[in-house]
């Protein structure tokens, strides 16, 4: 069920919208009744949380209804073991963890499958191409450099092999003139 909603995902994001405001509801209601009951059932912490909460998500009719469901902190779900945080079933050695930079005062680690993190990666080229970025114009990113340097998956190495996007990592905690520098090159 989840490769398929996935699919569908992709394939109705990546498509020039059509059918007006109307359809992009029904699509994200859609998305929205999917999630909720993927939760409800296959994610103990979700499950919990929302035990008293008499949502059915078929009767979730319009994009508003996750306000019927009550928010979930992050110190909630730090609070609980990762199997809680995740869906049964999943391996976290085989998902890719990201960390938020913990500039809110504590990082938070977020755990997606290799296909969601592609995915992921399509949406934001979706939204570049939007905003008028090129595909040979240069990106540089600004961010808290891992130690050991940045590692290239597969699809980043192929993208820069094929001049797609050229890219830079520039190290966002440096002093000023280094970041200077490091964009001037």
């Amino acid at each position: 069920m989840r490769p398929f909603e996935h699919a569908h995902t992709l394939i109705r994001y990546w498509r020039p919208p059509h059918g007006g405001r109307d359809r992009m509801r029904r699509f994200q209601t859609r998305k929205l009744r999917s999630i909720v009951a993927h939760c409800r059932e296959h994610v103990a912490v979700y499950r919990d949380h929302w035990r008293d909460v008499d949502v059915d998500p078929a009767s979730i009719a319009a994009p508003e209804g996750v306000r019927a469901l009550p928010a979930i902190g992050k110190d909630e779900l730090r609070s609980r073991p990762l199997r809680d945080t995740l869906a049964e079933g999943a391996d976290p050695a085989a998902l890719v963890r990201q960390e938020t930079s913990g500039s809110s005062g504590q990082p938070f680690a977020i755990y997606r499958s290799p296909f969601e993190e592609h995915l992921l990666q399509l949406f934001r080229l979706r939204a570049m191409a939007d905003a008028g970025v090129r595909w040979s114009d240069r990106i540089v990113r600004f961010r808290q450099l891992p130690a050991g340097g940045v590692r290239a998956t597969w699809p980043g190495r192929l993208r820069r092999a094929l001049g797609i996007h050229p890219d830079a990592d520039v190290d966002g905690i440096a002093d000023a003139t280094t970041m200077l520098d490091e964009l001037a090159r």
